[in-house]
C-alpha cells in the first residue's frame, strides 16, 4: 500500500510537473506574440507616417515648383520647336464691315477703343443685348467675330439678314465651334490690324460679359505709356490639363510640355495698337493650340512681349458694383439672363415708341 501511494505521488508530481511545463510553454507563446504584435504595430505605424510625410514634402515642393518664376522662351524652345514655317489657313470673310471704324475720324476723342466680341451665330439676343449695352459710347466701336453656323445653313442666312442691319458683324469660313476659337482670334487681330487702324486699342471679349467703358477708360488714361500693352487677368504658371472632358483640355500632340506658358486670359483681354501690330506678324510663326489665350501666350513669348496684370474682376453684374469693376459676368444664373432680357426690351420698346 506504501508503494502504491508513492507511486502515486510520483505520478502526481510527473503529472504536475507536465502541466506546469505546458503551462510555461504557452506563457512563453504568449509572452512572445504580445511584443511581436507590438512591433508590429509600431512598424506599421511608422510606415504610415513615412509615407503621409513624404507625400506633404512632396506637395509642398510641387507648390513650390507651382509658384517657382514661369517658363521663359529658352525653357520652352528647349523642350519643343513651337515654331513653324508654313502659313496657316487663309481666312476669307463672308461677311466683312470693313468701313466701320471710319467714323472714328469725326468722333473728337483722344482715345479711340476697338471691341472685337466672340460670339456664336445662334445667340442673336446676346449680340442685340451688346449692341444696347454699348450704343452710348461713341468713342467705342464694336464688331462680333463668327464663324459658319454648325447647326444649320438656315442660320448665316439670319446671320447675313443681321449684318445687312447693323453692319457690325465679321464672319469667316470656317466652322464655328470651340476648336476653332484659336481661328476666331486670329480673324479678329487680322482684321482689326488691317481695316480698323485708326483704333488706339482693340478689346477682345467673349459675348457674355460686359465691360464697364469708363473704368476702361480711366485705366488708359493712368497709363504714362500709351503703348506696349497687353493686359488683363496673368495666368503665370499653369499645368497643362490632360483629362479629356476638361474644357481646358490640350492634347500632347499640340503641347506637349507639362506646363503652359504665362498668358492672358482670353475671357476678357486688351491690347494697344503696337502690340496688336506685332501679334499679328508672328501669328503664322506659331503652331496652332485650341486654347487661343494659351496660342496667344507663345506668340507673345516668342515675339517678346512682356503681360500686364490687369485685375479683369468676373463678378455678376450688380449694378451697386459695377461701377468699381472693369468686367463682369453678365450671365452666370438664368434669372441673370432674364433680368438683362427684360431690361434690353424694355428700353427698346421705349426707344420705339
Amino acid at each position: 500500500m506504501i508503494a502504491n501511494d508513492s507511486n502515486r505521488k510520483t505520478l502526481d508530481i510527473r503529472s504536475i510537473l507536465v502541466m506546469w511545463r505546458k503551462n510555461r510553454r504557452k506563457q512563453g507563446r504568449t509572452s512572445l506574440l504580445v511584443p511581436f504584435l507590438f512591433l508590429l504595430i509600431v512598424i506599421m505605424f511608422s510606415v504610415l507616417c513615412y509615407t503621409k510625410t513624404l507625400s506633404y514634402l512632396q506637395g509642398r515642393l510641387r507648390l513650390l515648383h507651382l509658384d517657382s518664376s514661369p517658363l521663359t522662351k529658352k525653357d520652352i524652345l528647349r523642350h519643343h520647336d513651337f515654331t513653324q514655317s508654313h502659313h496657316h489657313p487663309v481666312f476669307h470673310y463672308a461677311l466683312n464691315p470693313a468701313h466701320i471704324c471710319n467714323t472714328f475720324i469725326r468722333v473728337a476723342t483722344p482715345i479711340r477703343v476697338l471691341i472685337c466680341v466672340r460670339s456664336v451665330p445662334e445667340n442673336f439676343h446676346l449680340r442685340g443685348w451688346l449692341r444696347w449695352t454699348y450704343r452710348k459710347h461713341k468713342n467705342l466701336k464694336f464688331v462680333f467675330l463668327l464663324g459658319k453656323s454648325e447647326i444649320k445653313p438656315s442660320i448665316d442666312h439670319l446671320v447675313k439678314k443681321e449684318s445687312r442691319s447693323y453692319n457690325d458683324i465679321i464672319q469667316g469660313n470656317f466652322t464655328d465651334m470651340p476648336l476653332n476659337k484659336t481661328y476666331k482670334t486670329m480673324m479678329g487681330f487680322r482684321w482689326a490690324t488691317k481695316h480698323c487702324p485708326q483704333a488706339q486699342y482693340i478689346v477682345f471679349q467673349d459675348e457674355t460679359f460686359k465691360i464697364n467703358p469708363a473704368k476702361m477708360m480711366s485705366i488708359i488714361e493712368e497709363r504714362k505709356r500709351p503703348n506696349l500693352l497687353y493686359a488683363g487677368n496673368l495666368v503665370k504658371k499653369e499645368e497643362r490639363t490632360s483629362k479629356r472632358h476638361n474644357a481646358r483640355y490640350i492634347p500632347n500632340e499640340e503641347y506637349p510640355l507639362r506646363f503652359l506658358p504665362s498668358y492672358i486670359s482670353s475671357s476678357t483681354f486688351l491690347v494697344s495698337k503696337d502690340v496688336a501690330l506685332k501679334l499679328e506678324a508672328n501669328l503664322n510663326s506659331v503652331k496652332i493650340v485650341r486654347l487661343d489665350d494659351v496660342f496667344l501666350g507663345l506668340v507673345a513669348l516668342l515675339s517678346d512681349v512682356i503681360l500686364v496684370h490687369l485685375n479683369m474682376t468676373f463678378d455678376k453684374c450688380v449694378d451697386s458694383k459695377f461701377q468699381e469693376i472693369l468686367v463682369c459676368d453678365m450671365f452666370k444664373t438664368t434669372e441673370d439672363a432674364l433680368r438683362a432680357w427684360r431690361d434690353f426690351t424694355n428700353n427698346n420698346v421705349r426707344i420705339m415708341s
